[in-house]
């Protein structure tokens, strides 16, 4: 029981570009980490956003060297075995690193184990890790590499020591996909799992999602998945086969963790970001969206967390963007907006929480 200091509960929020650069998640994260005083779970699962030029949560520091290339879920033909963060980064340059730090903003993130979501040639690279002036090797764990590190760590480096025999020319090719900072201490950690761009199609190409998501071991899940996929003219918009590919997500949820919570986070309105032209039409399939989730949460016994009600309908967005808490894209919130949204969300989850054990 976390009221006494045990236990511990994981919440995955699954999404795009509200989710890739912490927006929607930061908030939640931060509060649901303070839910009982004196404890502290993990910081939750992470990728590197930097080194795949990209953006990424403001509140991480990310560092590297070496020529690193990149590929991502909502790509049209990604090429590598992609995990749970949706994104990876490879290379074969010998002297390629990551550096991260958990607390570039004043936050007090810690680990004792960092997880490496990575494949490689084993027989050539180790994963090594710089930390608090030691080097340690990542040991193979499954699908993943796992490094035994000091209480309290909050940063380190990732490096590759490599062994090549006289046939070899470079080092075969190292594809990193993520790391998860793991502690012993309890607490809710909120793990947020966001790709710019990405739809449902996109999660389900992810061949290494299933085998990662363990490493998680979810108890709830958020989905925020949707207005990528809504974002085509009304008439191409099938409700039927976004379910259907909802349902094949949820598989891969309820086959690692089958007593699962499963929330549904509808879509924001928003304009249809369709063509060149400077005044776009608000995206009707907001309402299909809407019902699709609706109609799921019956079928599945999940939850929804009705985003469009909340912000008030059919063309809403533009009352948004005046109070300034939405940018003027009219799809992307302000700092202000996601906060406020963040802050919502978490306080519906926790009164309508009968089931939280604390």
């Amino acid at each position: 029981m976390m009221m006494f200091g045990q236990g511990k509960i994981n919440i995955v929020h699954i999404g795009g570009s509200h989710i890739q650069g912490d927006g929607l998640s930061a908030t939640p994260r931060r509060l649901f980490s303070g839910t009982v005083e004196g404890i502290g779970a993990e910081r939750g699962a992470f990728f590197p956003c930097s080194v795949a030029k990209t953006n990424g949560a403001p509140n991480i520091t990310v560092t590297h060297t070496g020529k690193w290339n990149s590929c991502k879920n909502s790509w049209g033909h990604p090429d590598r075995p992609m995990g749970i963060l949706g994104i990876d980064v490879y290379t074969t340059d010998p002297h390629a690193s990551i550096g991260f730090d958990l607390n570039a903003s004043g936050t007090t993130w810690q680990f004792s184990r960092l997880r490496l979501l990575a494949e490689m040639n084993d027989r050539v690279s180790k994963p090594m890790l710089a930390v608090n002036g030691d080097t340690i090797e990542g040991k193979k764990e499954g699908s993943s590499y796992l490094f035994e590190c000091d209480e309290g760590t909050t940063n380190g480096t990732l490096f590759f020591r490599h062994t090549l025999d006289s046939t070899m020319h470079k080092i075969p090719e190292i594809c990193v996909m993520g790391f998860i900072p793991e502690n012993d201490r309890p607490g809710i950690t909120y793990h947020s799992l966001g790709v710019n761009g990405a739809a449902l199609w996109s999660w389900l190409r992810c061949y290494r999602f299933d085998e990662q998501l363990k490493y998680l071991n979810p108890d709830m899940v958020i989905f925020g998945v949707g207005i990528n996929d809504a974002n085509v003219p009304y008439s191409k918009f099938d409700i039927e086969e976004f379910k259907e590919q909802y349902r094949l997500m949820l598989d891969k949820i309820y086959r690692v963790s089958p007593d699962c919570a499963v929330i549904f986070i509808t879509n924001n309105d928003c304009v249809l970001n369709i063509g060149k032209r400077r005044n776009k039409p608000v995206n009707q399939n907001t309402a299909k969206v809407e019902q699709a989730m609706r109609e799921l949460a019956r079928e599945q016994g999940a939850a929804v967390w009705n985003q469009y009600r909340i912000m008030g309908g059919y063309g809403s967005a533009s009352a948004w963007v005046r109070a300034g808490l939405m940018n003027r894209d009219k799809i992307h919130f302000t700092p202000a907006g996601y906060n406020l949204l963040g802050e919502m969300l978490y306080k519906s989850i926790m009164e309508t929480g009968e089931s939280w054990n604390y």
